[in-house]
């Protein structure tokens, strides 16, 4: 095991301990994480590296509550993600995690703004704060002149924009980007990169990336890599220090 810390004044965000993730096929035990652990402090953007089918996603879904280690603890903030019930997990999920994937998920019959209004107004805003808080963050990633445009009227580059504000609308604890990027040109990749780690940072979010592009990654304060299930922090070269 190799148990990669990160040394910070301040009380983690995400602490991770002795995870362990299989599944069933067939007849065999595929094991897809081995042991993982780290910690990650409030504020810092991190960049999570590997190979297609390394675990990267499975320990992504499981911070985020999409998914159950077989063992191990994941405490992010007060909560310890073992413990919670369906109930609490549903709290979790919708109040204290932004998600944001490689497909965009925007509701198809909404506009940019309900999209992005929808998840404050269900949290228990009122109309008028979660509309201004859309508004808001809409115009964060430079979408204020589409507001009232649907899914079908937006480049893949936009719909991934909306997706960055909606996953803020809430004041997440953490933000869990998984290949954010993957489905977008180079231009838009970019793009959406600068938005994502910028909004993180001007609203003092940690930020938890998983991506096999190295730029994305570079921009990240800390990298580990997933090899075979076990997670290496790697250096500024990229490398294991």
């Amino acid at each position: 095991m190799i148990n990669s810390e990160v040394t910070q004044n301040t009380d983690p965000v995400l602490e991770i301990r002795d995870l362990y993730k299989s599944y069933i096929s067939g007849s065999e035990t595929l094991a897809i994480l081995h042991s993982v652990s780290f910690s990650v402090p409030s504020g810092i953007s991190v960049a999570i590296r590997g190979e297609s089918g390394s675990g990267k996603s499975t320990l992504l879904n499981i911070i985020g509550g999409l998914d159950r280690a077989d063992a191990g603890t994941v405490r992010v903030g007060h909560f310890n993600l073992e413990q919670l019930s369906e109930a609490q997990m549903n709290e979790y999920r919708g109040r204290h995690v932004g998600f944001i994937f490689q497909f965009h998920y925007l509701l198809k019959d909404f506009t940019a703004l309900e999209n992005v209004f929808l998840p404050a107004f269900m949290a228990g805003n009122s109309k008028k704060d979660a509309t201004e808080r859309a508004r808001q963050l809409l115009a964060d990633v430079g979408m204020e002149h589409r507001l009232h445009h649907y899914p079908s009227q937006l480049s893949g580059g936009e719909r991934q924009r909306v997706a960055v504000a909606r996953s803020l609308v809430n004041d997440p604890d953490l933000i869990l980007a998984d290949e954010p990027t993957g489905n977008l040109d180079p231009y838009n990749s970019q793009s959406v990169a600068d938005l994502l780690f910028l909004n993180a940072e001007k609203y003092h979010k940690t930020l938890l990336v998983v991506t096999h592009d190295d730029r994305i990654a570079a921009r990240a304060r800390i990298t580990y890599r997933l090899n075979g299930g076990v997670l290496e922090h790697l250096d500024d070269s990229g490398e294991r220090p």
